[in-house]
Order: C-alpha cells, then structure tokens, then sequence
C-alpha cells in the first residue's frame, strides 16, 4: 500500500511538473502581451489559487515573479543590442508604461535602463 501512495505522489508530482513546464513555457511566448495570473489559469483549465500554490510550490518563485523575470531578462537583451528608447523596449516586452520598466529594472540592476546601457558600452569599448 505504501508503495503504490508513493508511486500515485511521484506521478501527480510528474504531472504538476509537465503542467508547469507548458505554463511556463506558455509565458515565454507571451511575456510581451499583457496575461495575468487568472487568465493563464483559465487558459489551462485550472482556479487561480491552484496555479498560485503550485507555481510557488514546484518553481520556488511565484507567477508574478517569473513574468516579471522573463520580461525583464527580455528587456535587457534589447538594451544591449538596440538603439531602441527605453519607453519601446518596455512595451514590446509586456511593461504597460516606462515607469513600471525602469521601476522594476532599478529594483533587480540597481540603475535605471540608460545609465546601465551606458555603463555595459562604455564598459565594452575600453
């Protein structure tokens, strides 16, 4: 009896896991669009409170931080590799304004966008 709990437990954890990875992935290809919490949940035909718990629970980060990661990480390529202005960087990567980027920016590279990117080139041309 134990064995088959612990198996029943393995597969149930597989699946959250093979969930998580299609929601995940799922945000990667979305990050730019402006999805929420309730509406992948809904997507993937589960209550929103059960997404919250089992993000936070099998990712250790929870939705909004992970979104808030892949825009970001996004973001930051674009910096490096555009001339693009901060304000168009930030909504062709699901930010709904350029205070909610460089706010968000600030908090994780502790500079604003420009001041980094300025940095990161003149760091490149020595």
């Amino acid at each position: 009896f134990m064995e088959e709990k612990k198996l029943s437990s393995v597969i149930k954890t597989q699946k959250h896991i093979d969930r998580l990875k299609k929601i995940t992935q799922y945000i990667n290809e979305n990050y730019r669009e402006p999805i929420t919490l309730e509406e992948v949940a809904d997507y993937f035909g589960l209550s929103r409170e059960h997404l919250a718990r089992n993000f936070k629970k099998y990712m250790d980060i929870t939705f909004k931080e992970y979104l808030t990661s892949v825009r970001l990480y996004n973001a930051n390529k674009a910096l490096m590799n555009t001339d693009y202005s901060v304000l168009q960087i930030a909504l062709d990567n699901g930010f709904p304004d350029a205070r909610a980027f460089i706010n968000k920016f600030k908090e994780v590279y502790n500079e604003t966008p420009n001041k980094y990117r300025k940095n990161v080139i003149r760091n490149n041309t020595k």
